[in-house]
């Protein structure tokens, strides 16, 4: 919705025009729904994601260091997690770029990156990406289609960064999920997260080129 063509936004204020109601996840959807299709306040529902926090909070020391070993993570690894899925909307190339420009200077910089499923990424895009981690060698990581709740809980845990930056995003739950279990979560200056920042989440704003703020 945010970068629509004329084309697509003519058909969107279409399908809006026949439906009851509109519901969004944040402030920032919500405003810009009212700002480019006109939707009147009245006719846009904001209803937030949330999270089991007794399943999602952040892990004692004791369990941190346990849930690395289960994971074969290196002792002296700085882990980093991608949780997102592997698609051009997350940008999981750039992750890769990044991570393999900081290794040179920090060299126990590990990265752990989610597959996934159900996001549109040609299998050019993919081959692209395991070409780029391939040049990390063993200090990149695939975890292959989607996981579980309990067992992203754990990467979440045991990360000691947890990196998000789409450059599209409502309120997502994998970001809640992240901010709820980590104390460094690594985020674009997308509006919905800035929102995040409004509502009392801290977090650490990356600088994702031209288009950080195009969402």
């Amino acid at each position: 919705l945010y970068r629509a063509g004329p084309l697509r936004r003519a058909l969107v204020r279409r399908l809006f025009s026949k439906v009851d109601r509109v519901i969004t996840t944040d402030g920032a959807m919500t405003r810009h729904l009212m700002e480019r299709y006109q939707l009147p306040s009245t006719a846009i529902r904001q209803i937030s994601w949330g999270v089991d926090l007794e399943l999602f909070r952040p892990a004692t020391r004791g369990e941190r260091v346990k849930l690395r070993r289960a994971l074969n993570v290196p002792d002296n690894a700085f882990l980093i997690f991608s949780n997102r899925a592997t698609a051009p909307v997350y940008r999981t190339d750039r992750i890769i770029r990044a991570f393999s420009f900081a290794k040179r200077e920090r060299t126990n910089l590990y990265l752990i990156v989610l597959e996934g499923h159900g996001h549109q990424a040609s299998a050019s895009f993919r081959r692209s990406v395991h070409d780029l981690a391939s040049r990390a060698g063993e200090w990149v990581r695939w975890l292959p289609g989607t996981i579980a709740s309990s067992e992203m809980r754990e990467y979440l845990q045991a990360a000691d960064c947890v990196i998000s930056i789409p450059s599209s995003d409502q309120r997502s739950t994998s970001v809640l999920e992240a901010l709820a279990c980590c104390p460094r979560v690594c985020l674009s200056g997308i509006p919905a997260y800035g929102q995040l920042r409004r509502d009392g989440f801290g977090f650490i704003e990356a600088d994702c080129g031209d288009d950080n703020h195009v969402a």
